[in-house]
């Protein structure tokens, strides 16, 4: 079942929406945020970290006698220049470690043990990898072994002290139930008790067990504890996420046939709320398929994105403001030719401005260069442009061959609206009609919208095959990259399939 009621957002937009995604679009957007602010604190904390442990490891082996056999001071006499493009390597290199094991993802932030084992499984390996890159590359001076250990040492401590620190202040803050999971669990059996347990032993888990409720078709395997909320029916399953705003499904025991399963991953993915199963009830293998341990218990699920890293967000909406203010730029004097020519054409308004979803919900107003005449859609009803469309201005038909009509969305994506590359924007009215239609259709608002996508380089835009867009899209949010990016931006030059 579904909610719906007619409220107002930015800029005045009145139309029926889910509360639902409403709900979840808030809670998306400030878990977002201050996940981002957390990530670049504690990035800004590991560099200055490591630059305190390079500098003190120089100091300690050449400036004091803490090494007498070796001779202190006078074993190096060029000065502390000389060394600094060595410090400044091996700083970048072990960042470098540190974003690779994903430091600066959630479990790494906000659990004090993930956050120690990835802190000391890139600093052990940085150790043995900067004597070996700086060997290779014949980096100059030559590198004391020993400043190298001291460094080692002291960037462990320092790193382990300041992310034990950022970890306390994270969890003894408000921040801890932003960041937090509230977990509905679907069945009771024994793998589902062992969970409770060790959620109960273990305080520093990020994870609250709102209540539980039995499959689609069967009772509970056995009974849950009295502190445990249970729910009676499946047939409550919507309700219960919207009113205890649930963020985490797992199932323990559910219904392994293919329509029970995919009933309730379907629910899941139409609420915008992440699912996973213990393995022994897992029989779908899907693309992206990550494992999660808490308290012990291995969990498997698919929210494990590229997009789904703070650090990897924050340097797509660097690009997204970089590229995005230049092709402003550069884009005004064809913005400026293309509306007089429309209006030259068709006077009236020369941009047009309609109501889209965005990430996780959102509505906005996206803009365009007008292509059709102003009465196009006089009859209200919303659709898609289609080949020799009648309503389409006879300028209209190069501007969308070229793209051009899209140049304006520049603004939507520096207004952080949009990015460059993503799923293209819906029309509400149509995802209301598609999301239960077409399958995985709206795990598409996981992330922006972009002015051009992988979909569209691909020729899938317009009237086009919906399963075919949704799966280019997922397989762009599951491999995204900023190389796959700057690749996907250079296709759309010559992009212009079923642009009609």
């Amino acid at each position: 079942m579904s909610t719906s009621a007619s409220v107002s957002f930015e800029q005045g937009i009145p139309t029926s929406h889910p509360i639902s995604l409403q709900r979840a679009y808030h809670r998306h957007r400030d878990q977002a945020y201050v996940s981002s602010l957390f990530a670049l604190l504690a990035l800004l904390g590991d560099a200055a970290c490591i630059s305190a442990a390079l500098l003190a490891g120089f100091y300690l082996r050449f400036f004091t006698d803490i090494l007498p056999v070796l001779g202190g001071y006078e074993t190096y006499t060029q000065g502390f220049q000389a060394y600094a493009g060595v410090m400044a390597f091996g700083g970048i290199t072990l960042l470098l470690l540190l974003l690779s094991r994903n430091a600066y993802a959630l479990p790494g932030l906000t659990r004090p043990s993930a956050a120690l084992r990835s802190v000391a499984n890139a600093v052990l390996t940085w150790a043995v990898a900067f004597l070996a890159l700086a060997l290779i590359l014949r980096l100059g001076p030559g590198i004391s072994r020993m400043f190298v250990v001291f460094s080692t040492v002291l960037a462990l401590g320092l790193l382990i002290g300041w992310r034990c620190l950022l970890t306390y202040l994270i969890r003894n803050s408000a921040a801890a139930e932003i960041l937090g999971h509230r977990v509905l669990v679907v069945g009771w059996n024994e793998q589902a008790a062992r969970l409770y347990q060790a959620l109960r032993i273990d305080t520093a888990t990020d994870y609250r067990i709102v209540g539980c409720i039995p499959s689609a078709n069967h009772p509970f395997e056995s009974n849950p504890p009295d502190e445990v909320r249970r729910f009676n029916s499946f047939d409550q399953f919507e309700d219960i996420i919207r009113r205890y705003g649930v963020d985490l499904v797992i199932g323990a025991e559910i219904d392994t046939n293919k329509e029970s399963f995919g009933r309730l991953a379907s629910i899941c993915e139409r609420q915008m709320i992440s699912f996973k199963a213990i393995p022994s009830n897992f029989r779908v293998l899907l693309s992206g398929l990550s494992t999660d341990f808490i308290g012990g218990v291995p969990l498997l699920g698919v929210d494990q994105l590229p997009l789904a890293n703070p650090l990897n967000r924050i340097v797509k909406r660097a690009f997204d403001i970089v590229v995005g203010s230049i092709g402003l730029v550069l884009s005004a004097p064809i913005i400026a030719v293309f509306a007089y020519l429309v209006y030259r054409e068709s006077p009236g308004p020369v941009f047009y401005r309609q109501v889209r979803t965005g990430r996780h919900g959102r509505l906005f107003e996206i803009i365009k260069i007008r292509s059709m005449r102003l009465d196009a859609e006089v009859e209200g009803q919303a659709g898609w442009t289609r080949e020799d469309d009648p309503r389409r201005l006879k300028i209209g038909s190069l501007m969308r061959k070229l793209n051009v009509d899209e140049l304006p969305q520049f603004w939507n994506v520096l207004h952080g609206e949009m990015t460059l590359v993503g799923p293209r924007p819906e029309r509400p009215e149509l995802i209301e009609k598609f999301k239960s239609d077409i399958p995985h259709y709206n795990a598409r608002h996981y992330v922006k919208p972009g002015i051009t996508g992988w979909a569209q380089v691909n020729g899938w835009r317009g009237d086009t095959d919906l399963t075919q867009r949704v799966l280019c899209d997922l397989h762009y949010m599951e491999n995204w990259s900023l190389w796959f990016d700057i690749a996907i931006l250079f296709r759309t030059f010559r992009a212009g399939k079923n642009a009609y």
